[in-house]
């Protein structure tokens, strides 16, 4: 039996109209409403002999009275019995399978855990007067995820640790890059982006910086995606304990294309399944990883190849050398020395960015070659030569989880809602444009969860 919540009050800023508008429309749409989706024959023994059998009355939702107590919104499923074999039917109603509430309630909590954390989307149901506990939220959002992989894999047969998800399919319907340009009013020249990122576990900042504090590791590198650390025993760089999220985005169509959370680390096998999805595009933009040397249509960005040969750069190397011989300078040079670290970083940056247009010359040279249609009359280039866009839209998802998690599913489906927020949209850039999965997408959370 399903333990009762706890007491809840909706706070007396809330608008009345707020509070009202939905528990209104909820108990009037729904309390007391019979479903009858009964197919015509017994589901044993294939007879049309069956007659109706009563009802069952489950939970659709609990509403927030202006008193605080809770009032129960149920509705009836009318149920058959079959005369030649006693075999019985339920009618499946408004529910998904495994859910608490009925399917509308779970759509609601679903699309705020989109971009909010779970505390604040209770909070948020709460004043609208609509009882779904926080628990509840990420039991969704985990059941959400396992429904995405049975309704979109990358391959088959996934573990429970595993969760690489086709994205085109849950946006668009189609298996590949190659279908969906099928399916564009006109069609473009579709290429991509991949990138990953590391979302932390709950609880491995702490973790680490107890570590730390212990004397078992120091730090050796601050920088804006966490601390790196250094062991003390052997030596080895290691951050905080984190889930791989690898991405794949389709730049023609605003939208993701494929997802894989584990809490495994990143290998070829992983950057292969994530590119099941790619088949049809025109090149794909990678960041230098060495996983993704068998892919085909493979253009590396310019940036994270002008990194890699600098760091086997030796005047690069050299330069660097100086500038920090001189912010090492005595406490009695530190006035000559600042105005030396100034102009030995602006021939440090100045080498930089030539080397940058020397390999974004070459890039742009491989890809003239190989993709004419990218070219226009002038010979500009009209396409996308960096993984930024990637790499931006990594941070958007990232921001859009906020919060850390433990468990691989709750991550995933959070990650998973996060992609699907980022690609449905009628807004971006504070202005409004309506995207390709908002207007011929197939998206919705019956068609995933039901």
């Amino acid at each position: 039996m399903m333990q009762e919540p706890n007491p809840k009050q909706v706070p007396a800023y809330v608008p009345e109209l707020a509070r009202t508008a939905f528990t209104l429309t909820i108990s009037q749409m729904y309390d007391g409403r019979v479903y009858d989706d009964f197919p015509g024959r017994c589901q044993h023994c294939g007879s049309g002999n069956c007659v109706k059998n009563g009802h069952d009355d489950p939970l659709f939702a609990k509403l927030i009275s202006p008193k605080g107590n809770f009032v129960d919104v149920r509705v009836l499923l009318q149920k058959y019995i079959c005369r030649d074999c006693g075999g019985t039917y339920t009618s499946q109603g408004p529910f998904y399978k495994g859910a608490m509430y009925g399917g509308p309630i779970v759509d609601i909590a679903l699309s705020l855990a989109m971009e909010h954390p779970a505390y604040a989307a209770e909070r948020m149901l709460t004043n609208f007067g609509i009882q779904v506990s926080t628990d509840a939220i990420l039991d969704y959002v985990r059941l959400f995820a396992e429904r995405a992989k049975q309704l979109a894999p990358l391959v088959p047969a996934q573990g429970d640790g595993l969760y690489a998800i086709n994205m085109l399919k849950i946006l668009f319907g189609v298996d590949n890059a190659r279908e969906l340009n099928e399916k564009l009013p006109s069609q473009v020249s579709l290429e991509s982006l991949t990138d990953e990122t590391y979302p932390r576990k709950k609880g491995a900042v702490k973790k680490i910086m107890d570590e730390i504090l212990e004397g078992k590791k120091r730090v050796v590198h601050r920088g804006t995606k966490g601390d790196m650390v250094v062991n003390g025993d052997d030596g080895k760089t290691s951050f905080p304990e984190s889930f791989t999220l690898a991405l794949s985005y389709l730049l023609g169509a605003d939208a993701y294309a494929s997802l894989i959370c584990t809490s495994g680390s990143f290998n070829q096998m992983l950057a292969d399944t994530l590119f099941k999805a790619l088949e049809g595009t025109s090149f794909n933009m990678t960041d230098g990883s060495f996983n993704y040397s068998q892919v085909k249509d493979h253009v590396l960005d310019p940036v994270h190849k002008t990194r890699n040969e600098l760091k086997h750069d030796k005047k690069f190397q050299e330069m660097r050398e100086e500038v920090k011989e001189a912010k090492e300078a005595k406490p009695e040079e530190k006035e000559k020395a600042r105005g030396i670290v100034e102009e030995k970083l602006n021939e440090v940056k100045k080498y930089a960015r030539a080397r940058y247009q020397e390999v974004l010359g070459s890039t742009l040279e491989e890809l003239r070659k190989g993709h004419p249609e990218y070219f226009d009359k002038d010979g500009d280039f009209d396409g996308h030569v960096t993984s930024n866009c990637a790499e931006g839209g990594n941070w958007r998802l990232k921001y859009a989880v906020r919060v850390a998690h433990q468990r691989t599913d709750t991550a995933a489906g959070k990650s998973i809602l996060a992609a699907i927020k980022d690609s449905v949209f009628t807004v971006r850039g504070v202005k409004v444009r309506e995207s390709l999965a908002n207007m011929m997408g197939l998206f919705s959370f019956g068609m995933v969860m039901g």
